[in-house]
């Protein structure tokens, strides 16, 4: 185990191995994927605002995703320091074209928003 790489990287490929291992294969829905990504990490990490409905007058946290789109996951979709990943040269299902954060754009298209927080 000394020559393995520190950590596995997982965010950049989460919802798409779920689509994939989880709601093509008919182990859950959608509405199961919010609850179990979303919904129950917000309550259990006590995040006010997260995994909750949209409502006029508050801030988004929303993920748009678009379950049509196919693609090889790469090193190019990982955006943190290590390139540690099962996934990479993985066909994989969908993408994540928008995210909002606390009302700002943190995906845009999708591509990660460098200057999100100015």
């Amino acid at each position: 185990m000394a020559a393995a790489a520190n950590g596995m990287v997982g965010l950049e490929s989460a919802l798409r191995v779920v689509h994939q291992s989880m709601v093509q294969t008919g182990l859950i829905g959608w509405a199961d994927v919010a609850r179990v990504m979303s919904a129950a990490p917000a309550r259990i990490g006590l995040l006010e605002g997260h995994g909750t409905p949209l409502e006029v007058g508050q801030p988004a946290q929303i993920t748009l995703y678009d379950a049509s789109r196919e693609g090889t996951f790469t090193t190019a979709d990982l955006h943190g320091r290590s390139e540690n990943s099962p996934y990479i040269g993985r066909d994989l299902p969908g993408r994540v074209e928008w995210t909002i954060h606390h009302g700002r754009v943190t995906v845009a298209a999708g591509a990660v928003v460098e200057d999100f927080n100015a």
